[in-house]
């Protein structure tokens, strides 16, 4: 049952040596695996890049497969060395926290949002939101005590947590 929609990169794992296993978030669909094949190759090396909205099309035989995945990049988030933690702790908390298969429009909305301001003060707000949610409850805002949150839940990421809360 194939599908087209805008989604954001949140998960890539290298599948032999040009392929990649990547995980979107979509709008209407949820958080999808699939197979990109040549991820790493020259023509899709900067498509393929934790963070960045693509336009995407999810192709398989047979609907509970894995599939595979045909990308277009929809819009780059300008990665400097400030911004990085806050794309990587966004797409590491939505892969974790997010049911394979199940559609978000809310958390797609506030991610797009995050995404577009990228700002700690932002992602904080995102973080718990998702959290409270998803049925977690709200979120402390001090780094051991987020620690302890995600475990007791448990989540494992690793945050940078210092420079997120900082």
């Amino acid at each position: 049952m194939p599908f087209t929609d805008d989604g954001i990169i949140i998960a890539k794992r290298p599948l032999g040596e040009n392929d990649a296993v990547v995980t979107i978030f979509t709008a209407q669909h949820g958080k999808h695996n699939g197979l990109v094949f040549g991820a790493s190759g020259r023509k899709n090396v900067a498509t393929v890049q934790i963070g960045n909205m693509v336009r995407c099309t999810w192709k398989a035989r047979v609907a509970q497969s894995l599939g595979f995945w045909k990308l277009e990049t929809a819009d780059r988030y300008r990665l400097d060395m400030k911004n990085a933690p806050v794309i990587s702790c966004a797409c590491d908390l939505l892969n974790h926290v997010l049911a394979e298969r199940q559609a978000s429009p809310e958390i797609y909305a506030r991610a797009v949002e995050l995404f577009a301001t990228l700002s700690r003060e932002n992602y904080l707000a995102f973080e718990n939101f998702c959290l409270s949610g998803l049925g977690y409850g709200p979120a402390p805002t001090q780094p051991a005590e987020l620690r302890r949150f995600l475990s007791a839940h448990g989540i494992r990421i690793n945050l940078p947590l210092r420079d997120l809360l900082a």
